[in-house]
């Protein structure tokens, strides 16, 4: 792979590469290699998160450590963008489920729960952490609560995002809710 990959070239290209993992046609140096080289840039990165957390793979939530391994080795951009799907699921559930649509609403619901899998197994990381914080402190702003005062962080870009998806109350609610238990999980708050 040489240079840049677009969106959809990278969610191909990364559904074979998770397809050879899992099937032992790949080596795991060669295939940390090519996952680091799509994880490095963020529009290909994109797709590599798309590809592995929407897929029908036989691992199920539970992310093989060679995949949370190159993750970890590409902190930038990849803790942002698994922040920011934690949060993009959830509000979409909370939309599926308000249009009865189940099927859909449990696809979000698995979405999540990927992230957070692979978002624990990174618990010791503080460039996780604080992206955690921000987006917290983003969240809560948009919501017009200030329970986190104690993060000593400025939200950033997270306003942006937030304001360019428009999630309403509800989607921040349950965002909020599902952060906040990931950093209780990663004793980043008390419960």
């Amino acid at each position: 792979m040489q240079g840049k990959v677009a969106f959809e070239e990278a969610i191909e290209l990364s559904t074979r590469l998770i397809k050879n993992l899992n099937s032992h046609s790949i080596s795991e140096p060669d295939f940390m290699r090519e996952a680091e080289l799509l994880l490095r840039d963020v529009a290909s990165a994109r797709g590599f998160f798309v590809a592995l957390l929407t897929g029908d793979w036989p691992f199920g939530d539970e992310i093989p450590q060679t995949i949370v391994e190159a993750i970890r080795r590409t902190a930038i951009p990849s803790y942002d963008l698994l922040i920011k799907n934690i949060v993009m699921s959830t509000a979409a559930r909370v939309e599926h489920l308000r249009a009865e649509r189940a099927n859909q609403a449990q696809g979000s619901l698995v979405v999540t729960k990927r992230c957070l899998f692979i978002l624990k197994e990174l618990k010791d990381d503080d460039r996780l952490k604080e992206l955690l914080m921000k987006i917290t402190v983003a969240i809560e702003t948009k919501n017009g609560s200030e329970s986190q005062k104690s993060f000593a962080v400025e939200p950033g870009e997270y306003i942006a995002f937030l304001e360019r998806w428009k999630y309403d109350a509800r989607q921040l609610r349950e965002s909020l809710s599902v952060l906040m238990d990931l950093m209780n999980d990663l004793d980043m708050i008390s419960s």
